[in-house]
């Protein structure tokens, strides 16, 4: 048996499954081969005290250390002439878990607030369409011009996670305030104030309650992904 020590600093990078952003967490795995023996020459044995190294420094920004395991198993590998060999793999996964709280007060917060302001229009005159309508794209021009401003933090993947999920919502909710002062322009023009005046009283529960109901049908869904 043969205990052998290097310290070495490199720079890794992994692919992430980021569907659950920003509430994810990922397990970091370090693969160790040693190519040119054979498993019946060299096993790696893991040593459960070196994990202790993790420990002392002082981790990322926005991420929660969790335990590193670590283990030994045999692998296949092949070579260009077709030949397979089997060696000794050793792995070092370290698992990690992402701190929501920045994403939270810096884009879904403010969002949250932007979109809530815009109903305010459901406690408007029903003649002053021009104004809710003026207020609705107000507020719409405002989340865009918010996402573009933070669109640095949302990952950059070609499939939707859990932040696009509530972004995606959001500009559905002020779209459909849109329509609905429309709707009641229309019922306005036809006589039917008393009808546009009792939507008005609905919807503003309504629009609070789809707002929440959508985003925690969106948080499910995420989270029901694997």
């Amino acid at each position: 048996m043969v205990e052998y020590s290097e310290t070495f600093y490199v720079k890794v990078e992994t692919p992430m499954e980021l569907r659950r952003f920003p509430f994810d967490s990922q397990e970091l795995e370090i693969f160790f081969h040693p190519f040119i023996y054979q498993r019946d020459e060299v096993i790696l044995i893991p040593d459960d005290h070196l994990a202790r190294t993790w420990n002392q420094n002082m981790g990322i920004a926005q991420w929660t250390r969790g335990p590193v395991l670590m283990a030994e198993r045999p692998v296949e590998i092949a070579y260009f002439d077709e030949t397979k060999e089997t060696i000794s793999e050793f792995v070092v996964t370290i698992n990690i878990e992402r701190l929501p709280l920045h994403v939270m007060t810096s884009i879904i917060f403010p969002m949250v607030v932007l979109v809530s302001l815009t109903w305010s229009v459901f406690w408007m005159d029903n003649e002053s369409v021009s104004n809710r309508i003026n207020i609705t794209f107000i507020g719409i021009l405002s989340v865009v011009a918010y996402y573009l401003v933070v669109k640095e933090s949302i990952p950059k993947i070609d499939y939707l996670t859990l932040i696009d999920g509530f972004i995606i919502t959001t500009f559905l909710m002020l779209a459909a305030g849109v329509v609905l002062t429309v709707v009641m322009e229309r019922l306005e023009q036809r006589g039917l104030k008393e009808v546009g005046m009792k939507l008005d009283r609905t919807c503003r529960w309504a629009f609070p309650l789809g707002y929440a109901s959508i985003s925690f049908l969106v948080f499910l869904v995420f989270f029901s992904l694997e």
